[in-house]
């Protein structure tokens, strides 16, 4: 038996073979001939007089349609199938009605309030219902093609967004360290820079290279270099302030970080604590421990002309902080 797709609730459309509870609205006709050819039909059938009854023994998958009677003494059954309209509105609902001369604002009344299916007229042959039911599953599969087809395409759609996203996080990510990349870098240095010219917010740039690098890749191997790696790039990531600071792997065994709305000194005082940190990183290789320093070299937004200078000037005071024996940091020289 066939069923709708909540796409709010990301339900998949059920065959047939699943859909197979025929609910009937208990009033005062006799209704036992009904019931035994709905079970005769493969279905279960289920009697309620509201909808409270039977909520507990039925769900969205399971019921196919919902039937109720009314004539000129009872319209209780047009009330029980707005309910069901109310809980799931592609379950097929059926009117049985029976003849009568002034039935038909009743009628009326129940196409407007309770959306019906089909209208069937009093009597009904038993051998008809397993009839009245492939119609059912015929019109729902009509019915819900175009949704079916809609959800399909939303599926794929949502896939190729969450792949956009993964290769747009590829894209500006280090995979080795979770850090912003140099793509990602030069990107936002031009950003700061713009701000800088535009509203005068200053920011500081500080390039950052680990000590002897070379030598822990040759002693200890590339797998204890990349743990070195990650293990300062945790350092960075962690200190980072909110809307501050950003941290980027520039390459190789080089950092970058820029920190918006700071001084020349505020950055050092940043940047020394940062090394202060990776100074007692002890990371084991083997039975051996590796210690970690780095030299680095800072830049304010106040000292350069352009986004290239200020990287240059940085980079010329990361070499000074090298050539002064590491493990230290340099201001750029004005």
């Amino acid at each position: 038996m066939m069923r709708c797709i909540h796409l709010y609730h990301e339900e998949k459309l059920l065959d047939a073979s699943t859909r197979n509870i025929v609910v009937l609205h208990r009033p005062a006709q006799k209704i036992a001939d009904l019931k035994r050819a709905i079970e005769e039909s493969k279905y279960t059938g289920l009697t309620a007089k509201y909808f409270a009854e039977i909520a507990s023994k039925i769900n969205h998958e399971s019921v196919l349609c919902v039937i109720a009677f009314i004539d000129e003494e009872d319209q209780s059954g047009v009330d029980f199938l707005r309910s069901f309209l109310e809980y799931d509105q592609h379950i097929q609902r059926i009117l049985f009605v029976r003849n009568q001369p002034n039935i038909f604002p009743y009628i009326l009344h129940a196409v407007n309030r309770a959306h019906v299916d089909y209208m069937v007229p009093l009597p009904v042959n038993a051998p008809d219902f397993p009839v009245l039911c492939r119609k059912i599953v015929r019109r729902y599969d009509k019915m819900t093609r175009a949704l079916r087809k809609f959800t399909e395409l939303a599926s794929v759609t949502e896939e190729l967004l969450a792949q956009n996203e993964k290769y747009k996080e590829d894209a500006t990510s280090d995979p080795l360290t979770a850090l912003l990349n140099r793509r990602s870098f030069d990107s936002m240095i031009n950003r700061f820079w713009d701000r800088w010219l535009e509203k005068s917010v200053p920011f500081a740039m500080a390039i950052l290279d680990l000590d002897h690098f070379k030598s822990v890749n040759d002693t200890y191997g590339h797998t204890a270099g990349d743990t070195v790696l990650s293990s300062v790039a945790a350092v960075l990531k962690n200190n980072q302030r909110t809307g501050i600071d950003f941290a980027f792997r520039y390459g190789g065994e080089e950092f970058v970080l820029i920190s918006s709305t700071v001084g020349l000194q505020d950055m050092q005082k940043y940047v020394s604590r940062l090394l202060s940190i990776v100074r007692n990183l002890k990371i084991e290789a083997g039975d051996d421990v590796i210690q970690v320093t780095f030299s680095c070299g800072i830049c304010h937004s106040e000292q350069a002309s352009s986004v290239k200078d200020i990287i240059e000037k940085a980079d010329r005071a990361l070499y000074r902080a090298k050539d002064e024996g590491r493990n230290r940091i340099c201001l750029a020289e004005v």
